[in-house]
């Protein structure tokens, strides 16, 4: 299944979920009351990366309703939200807002600030003032010292230098940053350069993720970025990766990944009495020396004077 497939198979049963008739897209009708004991639809992430969390709510209706105003009946919803660290037991109250959406529609959002721990399992509970709900368990991943970046020899196709990066345990990565590290040549001042790579790569087959970085377009991007603060004779020093990754319960698929698409509601689902799919993300950040002369050299940053222009 390829990313493409999998994001209009979800798009579609995200539009399924609102006032459009679904008849364009599927012939068969499917009553998501019949197994009943369904109270909310849940959709969206703890991100270990980040501070502020939030997720998306809506009470499950037979007749789907969009918010149009703040006024409208349907902008209230009777909804607590706790998340709780199945470890130690604590839980945090998350708060309501009512947010506008880019289509000018309104949306129940929950947020709460916490930074989720990597190896933990985290609950997710809705619940109605009568005491019924819905909840989802998602676990932060974590990665042991053993998954060190394994990295290719440089190699060089019609002039350009390219190097491989696998990571071991990355299953599904969501956004990959790459840093380079100068010094001036003289080692006495320091600078780091970031290079966004996106979503780039694809599963290894190995249980990682694999990408390929662009030495040559990113040295070029490193000596533009940091030669008007440390001159022009640059050491590239050391390098280093920054990758936010999803747990193994997303789905897999091929190519660039959107996890906020990812996560809106679909044919996937980890929600007890209810719809929808919670997940989270994980942090994964290594630094490697280069002692490499010779890739330094290729690359232009050994400290020495810049070849002319």
């Amino acid at each position: 299944m390829t990313a493409r497939s999998a994001i209009r198979g979800l798009v579609i049963l995200f539009l399924c979920a609102t006032p459009v008739s679904c008849e364009m897209f599927e012939d068969t009708k499917i009553d998501p009351f019949e197994g009943q004991g369904a109270y909310f639809t849940m959709y969206g992430f703890l991100d270990a990366t980040r501070v502020e969390q939030e997720i998306r709510i809506s009470p499950v209706r037979r007749t789907p309703e969009v918010i149009r105003s703040p006024t409208d009946d349907n902008a209230f919803i009777d909804a607590a939200v706790t998340s709780t660290d199945l470890e130690t037991g604590v839980s945090v109250v998350w708060r309501h807002e009512l947010s506008q959406l880019s289509d000018g529609a309104y949306a129940h959002i929950f947020r709460s600030s916490q930074v989720p721990r990597p190896g933990r399992a985290y609950r997710i509970d809705v619940v109605r003032s009568d005491g019924k709900g819905s909840s989802a368990t998602t676990v932060i991943p974590l990665l042991t010292s053993l998954s060190e970046p394994v990295r290719s020899q440089f190699r060089e196709d019609s002039g350009i230098l390219f190097q491989d990066i696998a990571l071991p345990g990355v299953t599904l990565a969501a956004n990959i940053e790459v840093f380079y590290d100068v010094t001036d040549g003289g080692v006495s001042h320091f600078f780091r350069v970031t290079r966004s790579y996106d979503a780039e790569g694809a599963g290894n087959g190995n249980g990682g993720w694999q990408f390929t970085l662009d030495l040559s377009r990113d040295a070029a991007f490193v000596r533009t970025v940091a030669e008007p603060v440390l001159g022009p004779r640059l050491s590239l020093n050391g390098m280093g990766v920054r990758v936010r990754w999803a747990d193994e319960q997303w789905p897999l698929v091929d190519g660039p990944i959107d996890i906020e698409i990812l996560a809106q509601p679909g044919g996937l689902s980890n929600v007890e009495n209810g719809f929808g799919f919670i997940g989270s993300i994980g942090d994964y950040l290594r630094f490697w020396d280069i002692t490499d002369e010779a890739m330094r050299a290729a690359l232009g940053l050994d400290g020495s004077d810049p070849a002319p222009r």
